[in-house]
């Protein structure tokens, strides 16, 4: 799903929305040297998976145990078997608090440098791209997956392609459609 070798540049900064292991973060961060990293992942268990995976890069990673956002908080976070998750509104088995981080706060820091942002954040690419679109970097790449299908899909094609992305399917998994957007 996450295929490095059609990256049309190096980035300076890799981000990694929805992290769970840390698996990209250690692959891109491996492929790209130089390139400062930072993941949120808001699965306790997960995070500390990714905190021994990717010691390696303590230099030049920022590792933060929350859930990427359109807002600042706090919100439910319910655990899956599988050891990923999503938020939700009410409180039930198997969930927690989480900690909400609001990603456009995170743009400050983007400009003016080429990034690499990966977002698997099971659902949430609805609210969360669409609030930080028009605050990514003139050079950026995205890899996104979608959850809700074709409908879904499309309503994201449209914010990317409005912010001068172009979009292309990467895999379909209904009801999920991976996909990769580029903006040089």
């Amino acid at each position: 799903a996450y295929d490095l070798s059609i990256m049309p540049f190096r980035p300076d900064l890799i981000a990694d929305c929805g992290a769970h292991i840390g698996l990209f973060t250690l692959i891109a961060g491996l492929r790209y040297s130089s390139a400062e990293l930072i993941a949120f992942e808001p699965n306790a268990y997960n995070f500390r998976i990714a905190q021994k995976q990717l010691a390696r890069f303590r230099a030049r990673l920022r590792l933060v145990e929350a859930a990427v956002s359109s807002e600042n908080g706090e919100a439910w976070f319910y655990s899956e078997e599988s050891n990923s998750g999503y938020l939700t509104n009410k409180p039930g088995e198997r969930q927690q608090r989480v900690r909400l981080v609001n990603l456009r706060d995170e743009a400050p820091r983007w400009a003016g440098r080429r990034l690499l942002l990966k977002m698997d954040i099971e659902g949430k690419e609805r609210e969360v791209l669409p609030h930080v679109i028009d605050h990514l970097p003139s050079q950026c790449a995205i890899f996104v997956e979608v959850h809700g299908g074709q409908e879904v899909w499309d309503e994201i094609s449209n914010i990317t392609a409005r912010a001068g992305f172009q979009i292309t399917i990467t895999r379909k998994r209904t009801p999920f459609i991976d996909g990769f957007a580029l903006r040089t």
